[in-house]
């Protein structure tokens, strides 16, 4: 039997990126043809997402798609943010804006943190965690179509597409760990805020 991890390594060595795009542009074909079984769902910072691909639940593939029109947010909408995992976005068309930033505990802080969990199937719930922050930016960057990049796990961060733009990335998330994503937020605010991940309609797909 052959040992696998070497032969994905052979592989990623001789596969041409060019490739890759012809059976991604059948597989949006295919998604466009079939749209009640690839419905997109609204995230709380106003793209839609679909599921491609789950593996043993490290490994997840999803389409984001920032339509230009209007775009259902969480409200209150406080854009900075971190993930329990690692992300790499590959910008399949549009431009966008990736912020990064720097966050330290600070009792004095004009920010605190919450706790973003999901209650049931497409809720989202955050919670104040008491923990009061201060937030610093220390980069920002602007990417167009064909362009790709990463995200450490637990590196805070937020992205911005103009509502003019119709943007798409296809996001692969890797080192899927228990850990708890956290969002910056305003203080002296509710201590919770729940947002229903609606199902985007065919128009909106």
């Amino acid at each position: 039997m052959h040992d696998f991890n070497p032969l994905l390594s052979t592989l990623l060595d001789k596969a041409k990126e060019s490739e890759l795009v012809p059976v991604l542009s059948a597989a949006l074909k295919y998604m466009r043809l079939n749209p009640s079984e690839f419905r997109g769902i609204w995230h709380p910072y106003g793209f839609l997402v679909t599921n491609l691909l789950n593996v043993d639940a490290r490994l997840n593939m999803r389409l984001h798609i920032w339509p230009d029109q209007p775009r259902l947010t969480q409200v209150p909408e406080w854009p900075i943010h971190c993930h329990d995992w690692a992300l790499q976005s590959h910008i399949l068309c549009g431009t966008m804006e990736n912020e990064v930033y720097l966050v330290k505990v600070d009792p004095h802080g004009p920010k605190q943190l919450y706790w973003a969990r999901s209650a049931v199937s497409n809720v989202s719930i955050l919670e104040a965690t008491g923990i009061n922050v201060d937030c610093e930016r220390i980069s920002i960057n602007k990417y167009y179509a064909g362009d790709t990049y990463h995200l450490p796990k637990n590196e805070y961060h937020a992205t911005h597409v103009d509502h003019d733009t119709f943007a798409a990335t296809l996001v692969l998330k890797t080192e899927l760990a228990s850990g708890v994503p956290y969002v910056v937020g305003d203080v002296h605010h509710a201590d919770a805020y729940k947002y229903e991940r609606r199902i985007g309609d065919e128009i909106e797909f």
